[in-house]
């Protein structure tokens, strides 16, 4: 068996024990490698995911044959969610278990409960999606729907532009929703659609997709209790799949003048990035950095720093930690609440709170700052990187007044936030620092200059603790605080660790997922040699193997990672931690807390 290493916290009682990647059948280990170095026959392919757990669920994602079949269970669950609806909004498992019950009750067989689980959730979102205006809606096609032959669409940033070929029926669905004024994204995931939402743009989405996708890519439409319908693929793959068009046609033309209000956590995200907004940032930041200063005065020795710190705090990001901050503080001081439709946002989230969310930002953005230098990385959210714009020195300074930054601002509010207050939250920003930069610097020494010992997995989760638990510690801290919530620090640390290894772990395998148009992306921490986990892997494998670690190019490095395991293995430990996340959520003792936590988990970590 393959034994994965997991790190423990020395300071805790919290002990993640090994991860064992288990493989399920009685063959000898040579037979074993054969089959995962030369899967890639269909049934080669099935084997290998039975031997590593990778496909657990698949005996629940069958697409019922007929269109009989699958209008009796969606009209089964249309009559279930009315019999069962409670105004709650429905998790995965309860998703999950729902179908079953309905599957058991019209004597249909168990495999057919992942489509059963979309007729639920489509069933309970109904009224909410038909009573959001058609312009305000997107609908999300997946480019395996096109005739991989014909088609003539070409690629622009994530998502593909139709031609329209008349090869497949795109086009045809594309003009159809254009005509009724929806918003078309041909692409695979949810990135662009999740931007389009946080930018008040849109408020409900029709995806299609297979039931893989479904579960875990659009289940992040689901966990942020946005108003959406699903259709799955008929028949999946990489291409040429094919779609129900008729029910889709349905949706698209789905409308209704009532809807039901469930909670969500779309106004909170959006709200966390309008404080970056150039007015709204102007304010809050009034008398620390000038944002609207004329480019003569950006000249100017004295305001140039101040001028770079603010356009590079104004540019990218996805304003996860603050959203985190003021999230914990809305749900803290008014419970869920907070998350109903036409809460008062505005109204009720003080600029205290705002600036300590700032303070999180800046913060984070100076460690960027950092990171991109020490790393030789000249590109951050597809421009150049303030090293790369103003110079090494420079750069170096502007990430040592974001730090400032962000402790001025948590300071000056000691008078709103209570003296005591502001210097917790500041003990926490500043434990948050030294050992993000603790874990930068391990991961530097074994980079540039390694023990004499090979470097493990242990040490790898090490690092990868340093660099982002304390991060995502303080920033829930920091808004539970405010709100004056009774804290479980200790499980709100081990909470933070699960979180934020997991997070980095995902991070780093989705440095290898080849872009819509499938080009790969540069090996770049391969080539360069930086320590990751997936290296660790591929060492300690090839090491068994007795084979050379090395690689020409992208394509070879990711094959011989294929080859060795190492995407399964950080796969099925991203898996584990993502589940203690959401144990630990789950065992929060105030509940809109961990609604909260577990929220995160979801849109952090995904569903697995």
């Amino acid at each position: 068996m393959f034994h994965i290493p997991v790190t423990h916290d020395p300071d805790s009682a919290d002990i993640l024990h090994p991860c064992i990647v288990s493989l399920r059948m009685c063959l000898p280990k040579r037979i074993q490698h054969v089959i995962m170095r030369h899967a890639t026959s269909t049934t080669l392919k099935v084997i290998a995911d039975k031997m590593t757990g990778k496909n657990a669920d698949a005996e629940i994602k069958k697409i019922p044959c007929s269109t009989e079949l699958r209008e009796e269970i969606r009209r089964a669950a249309g009559e279930f969610a009315i019999a069962t609806r409670t105004g709650v909004m429905p998790d995965w498992e309860e998703l999950r278990r729902a179908a079953r019950e309905l599957l058991t009750a019209s004597g249909l067989e168990d495999a057919y409960a992942g489509f059963a689980m979309i007729a639920l959730e489509n069933a309970f979102w109904r009224d909410a999606f038909a009573a959001t205006p058609f312009s305000r809606r997107i609908l999300l096609l997946p480019h395996c729907l096109r005739n991989a032959a014909a088609c003539r669409g070409r690629y622009e940033a994530t998502e593909m532009i139709c031609a329209g070929c008349g090869g497949c029926r795109l086009a045809e669905f594309k003009a159809k929703a254009e005509a009724l004024g929806y918003r078309v994204i041909i692409a695979e995931g949810t990135p662009g659609v999740l931007r389009l939402i946080m930018r008040k743009e849109y408020d409900a989405v029709l995806g299609v997709a297979c039931l893989d996708s479904l579960e875990k890519s659009f289940h992040r439409i689901f966990s942020l209790g946005l108003p959406h319908q699903a259709a799955p693929l008929l028949r999946d793959g990489c291409e040429n799949t094919e779609a129900e068009f008729d029910h889709l046609a349905e949706l698209l033309s789905l409308q209704s003048e009532s809807a039901a209000s469930f909670p969500s956590y779309v106004p909170l995200l959006r709200f966390a990035a309008d404080l970056f907004e150039e007015g709204e940032l102007a304010r809050l930041l009034d008398g620390y950095v000038s944002l609207a200063s004329p480019e003569r005065i950006c000249r100017e020795p004295l305001e140039k720093t101040a001028c770079v710190a603010g356009d590079w705090l104004r540019t990218g990001g996805k304003r996860l930690r603050p959203f985190v901050t003021l999230a914990a503080y809305a749900v803290g001081k008014y419970g869920s609440e907070a998350l109903r439709r036409g809460f008062d946002l505005d109204g009720l989230l003080p600029d205290g709170a705002r600036r300590v969310a700032l303070a999180i930002e800046a913060t984070h953005k100076a460690s960027l700052v950092h990171d991109d230098i020490e790393d030789g990385d000249d590109l951050r959210y597809g421009a150049a990187t303030v090293h790369a714009k103003h110079g090494v020195p420079f750069a170096i300074n502007v990430g040592d007044y974001l730090v400032g930054l962000g402790y001025s601002l948590i300071a000056e509010e000691a008078s709103s936030l209570g003296g005591r207050c502001a210097a917790d939250i500041l003990a926490e920003i500043s434990r948050a620092n030294v050992e993000l930069a603790r874990g930068q610097g391990a991961e530097l020494a074994w980079w540039k200059n390694p023990p004499a010992r090979r470097m493990k997995p242990v040490d790898a989760l090490a690092i990868y603790a340093h660099k982002t638990a304390p991060a995502f510690f303080a920033a829930i801290y920091a808004g539970l605080r405010m709100a004056g919530k009774e804290l479980d620090v200790k499980l709100l640390s081990a909470y933070a660790r699960a979180l934020g290894v997991g997070f980095q772990i995902l991070d780093d395998l989705a440095e290898w997922q080849p872009a819509p148009d499938g080009v790969l992306p540069e090996a770049r921490d391969f080539a360069s040699g930086r320590p990751t986990l997936l290296r660790v892997f591929a060492e300690e494998e090839a090491a068994q193997r007795n084979l050379s670690l090395s690689a020409a190019n992208e394509y070879e490095a990711r094959e011989m990672y294929r080859q060795l395991g190492v995407f399964a293995k950080a796969g099925e430990l991203a898996d584990r931690y993502r589940s203690r996340a959401a144990m630990l959520a789950r065992e929060a003792g105030d509940a809109d807390v961990g609604g909260l936590l577990l929220f995160l988990t979801e849109i952090i970590l995904g569903t697995g």
